[in-house]
């Protein structure tokens, strides 16, 4: 659901950073990082239902269902994170695959079977949510703490949000647009939009999760390793985004569940674009302080809406009513910033080499 993605966006308070810093996980740490995510959670709750009363009419079902997202997503967020640090990749990649396919099974539930979409997505996320939550107790078999000190450090972290809700709002701004202006298309583009997040879990296995540990304690070496790789496979992305684009033109009766067949590969890339820019920008986060990630964020959202102009400008408002300009449109902000991160990080590797 987009309206959770976007509140865990403003969950994305990195209250992580110390504890995994850190050259020895204590407990201390521990308990004050899990002290931390509690004011994170209902802030996040607060936010997750009043946005999705305001946009959607206001019902028991829908709030349980924008309850339990949210908490499913922040939970999972939270234990892949811890997975990810201890090199657990098998629980990792289970609860990578909890966390993404009950939303596909609800889709493809409605659309197969007389049961409807919300008490598909009712009854599957409360059974996550179940699930989620009983691992995440096993995960962190610890107590927290609370008190003004730990709220005052969940406000400081806050200041790196606009960092971390740049590639949420990317992948989330298009299926808010689509289920608002094109609801005929809506479900075929989340259930194509969900095949492009396996190849972009395919990218974190390959590129981050291996390597959580050092990015976070190294981040400039891990880009020198990678950065030639990521340019070509940013390249080959974007190529593949044109060339889809160009031949849905020519092929419009190319349909699968309903929609032009490219739409698929221009999902698929659009997604691979938005990894490696999820990917540099926390490159940018494990290596910058607070200021200079502010100063990043604002010229990437700068980039963006430059990109976007350029487009209203070309296309006028057939951005919003053809839905396979849309992953273009994506694709061309994301290929954009990448290219600028590779001159933001370079600036900083240059600086380490100089000291």
């Amino acid at each position: 659901m987009p309206i959770t993605m976007l509140t865990l966006g403003v969950m994305a308070i990195p209250v992580h950073k110390n504890y995994y810093l850190a050259t020895k996980n204590s407990d201390s740490k521990k308990i004050e990082y899990l002290g931390q995510l509690i004011p994170v959670l209902l802030l996040g709750l607060i936010i997750g239902i009043s946005l999705g009363s305001f946009v959607i009419d206001f019902s028991l079902i829908f709030l349980s269902i924008v309850f339990s997202s949210i908490l499913i997503e922040k939970f999972s967020d939270e234990i892949c994170r811890y997975l990810e640090f201890q090199k657990s990749f098998f629980g990792w990649f289970a609860i990578q695959l909890l966390r993404n396919s009950w939303p596909l099974i609800a889709i493809t539930l409605s659309v197969f079977s007389n049961l409807s979409y919300l008490y598909a997505s009712l009854y599957l996320s409360l059974g996550s949510l179940v699930i989620v939550f009983f691992i995440m107790i096993k995960t962190f078999d610890r107590s927290f703490l609370i008190n003004i000190e730990v709220v005052k450090k969940v406000l400081s972290s806050a200041l790196y949000l606009p960092l971390n809700y740049i590639p949420i709002l990317f992948r989330q701004i298009p299926r808010l647009l689509v289920a608002s202006i094109l609801p005929q298309f809506a479900h075929s583009y989340q259930i194509f939009s969900q095949a492009g997040q396996l190849f972009s879990l395919i990218f974190e296995v390959t590129f981050n999760i291996p390597y959580r540990k050092a990015i976070s304690r190294h981040p400039i070496m891990i880009f020198r390793r990678l950065r030639k790789l990521f340019l070509y496979i940013l390249f080959a992305c974007f190529f593949l985004s044109v060339l889809s684009f160009t031949a849905s033109i020519f092929t419009k009766r190319l349909l699968i569940l309903e929609v032009n067949i490219f739409l698929l590969p221009m999902l698929l890339s659009d997604a691979i674009l938005l990894s490696i820019l999820a990917t540099l920008s926390s490159y940018v986060f494990w290596s910058s302080s607070i200021k200079k990630c502010l100063v990043y964020a604002g010229h990437i959202a700068v980039i963006s809406s430059l990109v976007t102009l350029i487009f209203f400008v070309i296309y006028n408002m057939q951005i919003f009513e053809n839905l396979l300009l849309i992953p273009v449109w994506i694709s061309a902000c994301s290929f954009m910033c990448v290219l600028y991160s590779y001159v933001i990080i370079g600036n900083i590797d240059r600086k380490y080499e100089g000291n």
